[in-house]
């Protein structure tokens, strides 16, 4: 019995002592709670933070879209914030052992003042108690401000108010449960305190647990979205009445969960939506849809700077979908009640047509502005399955609307040229899209429509469908847009949806839906939208969630949008001086060119490619018109290195040709008529020393009597006729050649000298006596006279590499000399002094153009290539307005319309484009 009491004493004293371990381990240990126990159940974005340190220093010093963005007032006070951080990481010891805890949380909400609040969550070491977070705070402080506390929920609440020279907010912070939590507002502090004591939180929200497990763990952050309070938080930044329209919109989705990565030019955000599965969030519209090849950005002009698509694998299973939708929210009986009224106007179904023609793609896209008009460039785009069948469709419609007598006046013909016809057909009644569709269509009037290919476009105006018209038959559409392409080429071949914006040239589309204080903004720092550009979206089906893709592009370049009269793309770039010749059927300017795959090219005045094709070499010299058959018909004559071609109008060869050269040319041909009666001579020298002479059918000219070059000739032969003579100029690396006809020497040239690279012979008759002007390899100008002398004029110091022209410059009828050498043009009197000089900013890389518009009109042209700018330079030195202009090749200055007062300047970009400059 005794032994029996003695072990009910013992187990007795040690229950009293675990107890009482208990309870005094239970008073000094700090009980610890998840972070997320603390963010408020209506927080509408929830930042999580994997690795604190690296973010904030991605944000405040590395990453180039935050650097950027922090010209913006919202985002300057978040970098501020995290430079704040930064520097106490750096500068403070004991900040690293708070804040580097990781996971870190920030959540955003709807403030009580209309207001985006933010909350900063850390999880505090359990080694750190409050006494050193105060001390740290004090240390950071200083006297830049004062401290107080106050209690609420039975915790301590540290106030923050700081003077107004430290140009910082005030801020609170209180530490509970293991959590510091710190904002700009007390009054978001208290909401977390509560939220603590509630047993309902984000945790326990179904949609966020499911979106929480699919967040990468090695990434620097996730973002989690709660769409049911997204819309009012995003509907601070719209005006009445989209503020309370937008603040609606909570059947969006349920969540989306995307992991953060920064790299250093952008951000990219990868994760999941998903739904709750009722059919009553827009997101259901995809959940069972295969997402299709996307091909919008093949049909969408360039001048696009936003839009919307939306792809489905059926479109008819997504319409039904989309009206249960609509049922499910209460918007359906309007829909049908819209639809019965297009069927009474129309005496068809427009919905039964639309659910027949549509393949599986339409979106919404936006332009700046309809041409200064005011209007709103907006267009509303399908592809169709069938153009004749959706042709057919639409004019059943209107001849039932019009009673078939008036059909016509709902057509207009737009011509582009005269091969190039297109139908646009006018819609009796507005907005039916929107009906059809949903009131994000509204922005399109959709007046009017066409068919371009296999794509059905409503847009505005006619005038408006006529640019969108000429810019596809260009191939001027967004897909080879440069800001554009490297957006498209980080996104998915397929897509349910893709949303893209270039922030740049954004904002008049959004003005009409944002407050008055976010267009400022916007408008006020357009530069940092200059760098950060493209903002884009894509959202594909996956697994009963949906996918996403969010990316923020960071461009150190920005460009213009080039204001041109059209812009026709070839396969790739150019390096070939466009080439204005003459269409003898309309006697109208054509464009002929060679682009680097050596296809060349027939683009006529409106821009449209009239032919192409591909030749196995490089044009080396000018391309020539003549009259082969003298019939008033011309055709193409131009040399390769080792081909002399003549093509007709059409691109076809001409009876011998292509001509195969005796050897390799080392000069591009020079084509001469002498007594203007179409028997043309054609000449070029080749490696073996020899200058040939080619009669128009490829032939070699019988009686050519020349021999051989003692050295290579690598400029164009000239021809001269002074009085009843003709005189055949070229030169080696030393000896000038003077001939005849025939080919026998006229002119014993007294004097070898080493002729400058870059330059060939001009004439100048301004003289008694004519004379060849030309300079040498240190750019003295040589004078050789038709007696074989030479003088010398000593200018100034050149490079071998410079370029040398001699024209009268300022039509007072003497001529000037021209020279051009790296990065320096200078012009020169003939008595020496200097007319003016013109410094660019890179090295000039082709011979100067001279342009001779009227008598006191003269111009230089200049490119530079490397910089991809050309340059006209009026002849007081003077940059002409509007220029440098974009543009990496030599340019031509002429005129399509011939009625104008302005001409057209056309020269190839490093983009692949040909531009069609308007000069006045």
């Amino acid at each position: 019995m005794v032994r029996k009491y003695l072990i009910y004493g013992v187990i007795g004293v040690l229950l009293t002592g675990l107890i009482i371990g208990f309870l005094w381990v239970r008073k000094n240990t700090r009980l610890i709670s998840d972070p997320v126990n603390a963010i408020p159940y209506d927080a509408a974005i929830i930042l999580k933070i994997n690795n604190y340190t690296d973010v904030v220093k991605e944000i405040s010093r590395e990453n180039n879209v935050f650097m950027q963005l922090g010209g913006l007032p919202a985002f300057n006070d978040f970098r501020r914030q995290a430079g704040l951080i930064d520097s106490m990481l750096l500068n403070y010891p004991e900040a690293r052992k708070i804040f580097t805890t990781a996971p870190a949380y920030i959540s955003l909400q709807y403030s009580g003042r209309a207001t985006i609040g933010a909350i900063h969550y850390f999880s505090l070491p359990t080694n750190i108690k409050i006494h050193q977070v105060n001390s740290l705070v004090k240390k950071v402080i200083g006297n830049k401000g004062t401290i107080t506390q106050r209690k609420y929920e039975g915790e301590t609440i540290y106030d923050i108010v700081l003077s107004k020279s430290s140009n910082e907010k005030d801020l609170s912070y209180t530490v509970v449960k293991g959590i510091l939590l710190l904002s700009h507002s007390s009054i978001l502090i208290e909401d977390a305190l509560r939220q603590l004591s509630l047993t309902k939180s984000v945790k326990s929200d179904n949609g966020f647990i499911k979106i929480f497990s699919t967040a990468g763990k090695n990434v620097d952050a996730n973002i989690f979205i709660n769409y049911t309070y997204f819309p009012k938080l995003f509907s601070l930044f719209a005006k009445s009445p989209y503020k309370e329209i937008i603040g609606e919109m909570n059947y969006l989705a349920d969540w989306s969960g995307l992991d953060v990565n920064f790299k250093e030019d952008n951000i990219i955000l990868n994760g999941f939506t998903c739904s709750t599965g009722s059919g009553n969030l827009l997101a259901d519209l995809f959940m069972n849809q295969n997402a299709p090849r996307s091909s919008i950005g093949k049909v969408l002009p360039s001048t696009i700077s936003t839009f919307i698509s939306i792809g489905m694998e059926d479109f008819n299973t997504y319409n039904t979908q989309y009206k249960a939708l609509l049922k499910n929210n209460g918007h359906y009986a309007q829909h049908q009640k819209d639809v019965d009224q297009l069927k009474k106007a129309y005496g068809e179904n427009p919905e039964k047509l639309f659910g027949d023609i549509i393949d599986n793609e339409f979106c919404l896209a936006l332009g700046e502005n309809n041409n200064n008009s005011g209007e709103q460039e907006a267009f509303a785009v399908f592809k169709i399955k069938s153009k004749s069948f959706a042709e057919n469709g639409f004019l059943k419609m209107l001849e039932n609307y019009t009673g078939k007598n008036n059909i016509n006046s709902y057509i207009t013909k737009y011509q582009l040229d005269n091969e190039t016809l297109y139908k646009i057909y006018k819609l009796p009644t507005p907005h039916m899209i929107a009906k059809l569709f949903g009131n994000i269509f509204n922005v399109v009037n959709e007046r009017y429509y066409t068919f371009i290919g296999n794509y059905l476009v409503f847009g505005n105006s006619v005038k408006s469908l006529s640019l969108f018209i000429h810019q596809n038959v260009i191939n001027q559409t967004l897909i080879n847009e440069p800001t554009y392409k490297i957006f498209a080429d980080n996104l998915s071949a397929k897509s349910n949806v893709v949303f893209y914006t270039n922030l740049s040239r954004s904002v008049s589309n959004f003005s009409s839906i944002m407050d008055e204080k976010t267009v400022k903004s916007w408008e006020k720092n357009i530069s940092v939208f200059q760098k950060v550009q493209t903002l884009g979206l894509q959202i594909n089906s996956s697994n009963n969630m949906l996918y996403n893709t969010i990316t923020l592009k960071y461009s150190p370049e920005f460009y213009e949008k080039t204001h041109t009269v059209w812009e026709s793309l070839l396969d790739t770039v150019t390096d070939f001086k466009p080439k204005f010749v003459i269409n003898h059927y309309t006697k109208q300017y054509e464009i002929f060119i060679q682009d680097l795959k050596n296809n060349i090219y027939l683009i006529n005045k409106a821009g449209r490619i009239e032919w192409k094709i591909q030749i196995p070499e490089k044009i080396r010299s000018d391309v020539y018109q003549i009259d082969y058959y003298k019939n008033g018909k011309l055709q193409y004559l131009f040399s390769t290195d080792n081909y002399l071609f003549l093509m007709d109008r059409n691109g076809n060869y001409v009876e011998k040709y292509p001509v195969k050269l005796r050897a390799k040319a080392t000069n591009g041909m020079a084509l001469f008529d002498y007594d203007d009666n179409k028997d043309y001579r054609i000449f070029i020298a080749c490696n073996d020393d020899r200058v040939y002479n080619y009669a128009k059918d490829g032939s070699i000219v019988s009686g050519w009597n020349f021999g051989k070059t003692e050295s290579t000739v690598n400029t164009p032969v000239e021809h001269f006729t002074i009085g009843d003579k003709d005189y055949i100029v070229f030169g080696d690396r030393l000896k000038t050649y003077i001939l005849d006809r025939r080919g026998d020497t006229r002119v014993n040239v007294k004097e070898l000298f080493p002729r400058s690279e870059n330059n060939g012979y001009l004439l100048d008759e301004e003289k008694d006596a004519p004379r060849l002007v030309t300079t040498d390899t240190t750019g003295t100008v040589k004078f050789i006279y038709f007696d074989g002398s030479v003088k010398d004029e000593k200018i100034s110091d050149f490079s071998p590499s410079h370029y040398f022209d001699f024209k009268d410059m300022d039509g007072d009828g003497k001529r000037e000399y021209i020279f051009l050498d790296g990065k320096s043009l200078e012009i020169f009197r003939q008595n020496k002094t200097k007319m003016f000089s013109y410094t660019f900013d890179g090295r000039i890389s082709e011979r100067p153009i001279y342009f001779h518009f009227s008598y006191n009109d003269r111009k230089l042209g200049a490119v530079c290539s490397s910089k991809n700018e050309i340059y006209l330079i009026n002849n007081d030195g003077s940059l002409f307005p509007g220029f440098p202009l974009r543009g990496s090749t030599s340019f031509s200055i002429g005129d399509f319309n011939r009625v104008t007062s302005q001409f057209n300047l056309i020269v190839g970009n490093n983009d692949n484009f040909l531009y069609n400059y308007a000069v006045k």
